[in-house]
């Protein structure tokens, strides 16, 4: 039975040629989606799909990393499952505040950062 789900999961085409993309190893959705005729959205969907079929996995240290910049902007790790219009503007801000750290860089240029946020969420986060 779990061989016909796999199976039913590379019957998409598209979805079968992300999966053989990865067949080298680890590669973002961007690299994945270059070449492709869809969007990197469309490709982080098919590679929803591939990990439910449980023919990929998600890195767990990547996702460490992940809820600890949720963290660190002070929203719930369930944030990063969620679709960006599913979130309210302030949600959106924190996200765009953890994408800038993600990195690690030495000193960030923000131009009005917490613009959005509610003052009280406004004292915490800066």
């Amino acid at each position: 039975m779990a061989y016909g789900k796999a199976l039913q999961c590379l019957s998409d085409a598209t979805r079968r040629r992300v999966f053989e993309r990865l067949r080298g190893g680890p590669k973002s959705v961007g690299v994945l989606a270059a070449g492709l005729p869809v969007s990197r959205p469309a490709v982080s969907q098919h590679l929803k799909t591939l990990k439910t079929a449980r023919l990929v996995s998600v890195h767990a240290d990547k996702q460490r990393r992940i809820e600890q910049l949720l963290q660190l902007v002070d929203l719930p790790p369930r944030t990063a499952q969620r679709r960006p219009r599913d979130l309210g503007s302030g949600a959106l801000q924190r996200i765009n505040i953890a994408r800038a750290l993600a990195s690690d860089p030495e000193f960030v240029v923000l131009d009005e950062p917490t613009s959005v946020l509610a003052p009280s969420a406004r004292i915490g986060l800066v």
